[in-house]
């Protein structure tokens, strides 16, 4: 079998059913990264994927791993099959069930109060909801960006209306810890599509990430509220952290000096 005789016939087929290396990856459950190296011929598919990405490509497995394309016969371009059909159909229920819920609050503050008083808070909450989850369910995996996108510019107006129907500190320490826990979410986004292929490494640097923003979350409640920077139960969970993360960084190193 040779992987850049294998990877060549991948993009291929790939191209010729109009796919992208994301739609492919979509429908197989791996990352775009993993059929670029297929392509490249760094790396070749997992035994358990050659079925599945062989009916997905339109060739038998045998087709697959000789690479070969001349004697295959012409076959007719069908389109890609449908994925996102069902997102579509989630994306409509979830929003339907958000207006809904927009619609109650809003009659049931009328009704009780004679204007719009305590219903402001549920139906901005719902509309940022909206916002930020939408993208995740319609798109999935490439809906993250998106989603992360929204949440990082209506974080702030959000606090905002808040702070404005409740007290300032809702903004003043809220936009805070709200920038590190936005900042803590793009670094989690960026070291996973960075270290696809290294998942323990990957874990390990997210759990790093989370120790450094646990304590900017600490130092940022003991600059605004006076409280404790650190407590036992602060000092326990960073302890785990550490543990954790430099347990799961040997076993990645272990893994890569033996070549699995």
């Amino acid at each position: 079998m040779d992987n850049i005789q294998m990877g060549l016939f991948i993009a291929e087929r790939r191209r010729q059913r109009g796919m992208t290396q994301r739609d492919l990856a979509a429908c197989l459950n791996v990352t775009d990264k993993a059929v670029s190296k297929w392509e490249r011929g760094q790396s070749s598919p997992d035994i358990a994927l050659l079925q599945p990405l062989a009916a997905l490509l339109e060739v038998t497995v045998d087709d697959l791993l000789s690479g070969d394309t001349a004697q295959e016969p012409a076959r007719p371009l069908a389109p890609p099959p449908e994925r996102r059909h069902w997102r579509q159909v989630a994306a409509v229920l979830f929003s339907l069930a958000l207006l809904i819920g927009e619609i109650v609050c809003l009659i049931c503050d009328l009704a009780m109060n004679a204007g719009i008083t305590w219903s402001v808070f549920p139906v901005s909450s719902i509309i940022f909801a909206w916002l930020v989850l939408v993208p995740l369910i319609r798109c999935g995996r490439r809906g993250i960006a998106p989603a992360l996108t929204m949440l990082t510019l209506l974080i702030g107006p959000f606090l905002l209306i808040l702070a404005v129907n409740t007290v300032w500190q809702v903004f003043s320490v809220g936009i805070w810890l709200a920038a590190v826990g936005a900042a803590y979410l793009w670094g989690v986004y960026w070291v996973c599509q960075t270290l696809a292929d290294r998942r323990r490494l990957a874990a390990a640097v997210v759990l790093a990430l989370a120790a450094v923003a646990h304590l900017l979350i600490r130092a940022i409640l003991a600059w605004t509220l006076d409280l404790p920077f650190l407590g036992a139960g602060d000092l326990v969970l960073l302890l785990q952290l550490a543990v954790s993360a430099g347990a799961l960084f040997l076993l990645d190193r272990l893994r890569r000096q033996r070549g699995l």
